[in-house]
């Protein structure tokens, strides 16, 4: 995970505990969260940051 002109983008999240979901708990919204695990063109269907 690192942070990218003020967006969190999540490279994986493949554990148990679900990274997303505790930034998403954390009260950081949807669209300041970037899925790099998704491929570009697949992003635009998330309800997440494209980037």
């Amino acid at each position: 995970m690192q942070i990218q002109n003020g967006k969190i983008w999540v490279e994986e999240d493949s554990t148990d505990l679900g990274i997303v979901d505790d930034l998403l708990a954390a009260g950081i919204p949807k669209t300041d969260i970037i899925l790099g695990f998704h491929h570009p063109s697949k992003r635009a269907l998330t309800e997440f940051a494209i980037a």
